[in-house]
């Protein structure tokens, strides 16, 4: 009897979701969109803020690891896009202390035939999609502070995007709590 409920019991778990409570950081800025992160893009907290540039997604997220608080850096380059970080200094306030970083490179990560393939681009370089893909990604991650905080604000993020220089201001993460479902399987 118990046999026959095994692939039952297997399929309800696999679709399973469950309910969390946790903390992110909710960003905010000017010509960007909010997403999810989680699950691509379906569930979870809002955390992630999304520039668009037509065949480019420059995504940047703010998250805690072993008391440190993080941000990440990532661009999905579509077919036929270019994206080059310019040589800068990323001046952001972490509660409200004044603090500063600059980028040596930035990694693309890439699969093939089952292996996890990584190159570093350094600052200037150009970074396209050469692969057969829909995009190739390429992303970076920083310690902006050694312990938890409750706001990040960017000043301002310099990116050449398919030959034109944007200039990205305000950026804003406030650190915000809340209940969030999340399947098991994604």
């Amino acid at each position: 009897m118990m046999i026959k409920f095994l692939p039952l019991l297997a399929a309800f778990l696999l679709s399973a979701c469950v309910v969390i409570s946790e903390e992110y950081f909710h960003p905010q800025a000017v010509g960007a969109e909010v997403e999810k992160e989680s699950c691509r893009g379906k569930v979870g907290a809002d955390n992630q803020l999304v520039y668009t540039f037509d065949n480019v997604r420059l995504m940047l997220r703010i998250k805690e690891y072993s008391g440190k608080t993080n941000l990440g850096i990532e661009f999905r380059v579509a077919e036929s896009g270019t994206v080059a970080w310019p040589d800068q200094l990323v001046e952001l306030y972490v509660d409200d202390l004044k603090t500063s970083f600059s980028v040596k490179s930035f990694r693309r990560l890439r699969a093939e035939s089952g292996d996890l393939i990584t190159k570093d681009y350094a600052v200037g370089t150009l970074m396209d999609n050469t692969s057969l893909e829909d995009y190739e990604t390429f992303h970076e991650s920083f310690i902006v502070q050694e312990k938890k905080s409750a706001v990040v604000k960017i000043e301002q993020i310099k990116v050449i995007v398919n030959g034109k220089l944007h200039v990205l201001k305000d950026i804003l993460f406030t650190k915000k709590k809340g209940v969030f479902l999340h399947p098991l399987n994604c």
